[in-house]
């Protein structure tokens, strides 16, 4: 269940990426690395070290987990 105000379709996401470009890149043997990255179109262009295993990874078109996140909000209950 996610909560209304918290919800996040593709045009958000992707405003998100734009608005914050500094993110985490995850693949699934849970190397990650924080990588700049634009959008072109619905895929994420970044930069990696060629020399990192991340690179490598990547190279192999692994699938890769993006997270980019806002200005963090809490549930009011927190607050």
């Amino acid at each position: 269940y996610v909560p209304a105000e918290f919800a996040c379709d593709e045009h958000a996401a992707l405003a998100i990426v734009e608005a914050h470009p500094f993110g985490v890149i995850i693949t699934p043997d849970l190397d990650a690395a924080h990588v700049p990255m634009v959008r072109r179109g619905h895929t994420l262009i970044g930069h990696v070290a060629r020399a990192s295993s991340l690179a490598r990874t990547i190279e192999l078109r692994s699938p890769a987990l993006a997270v980019n996140r806002s200005a963090l909000k809490l549930p009011s209950s927190l607050r």
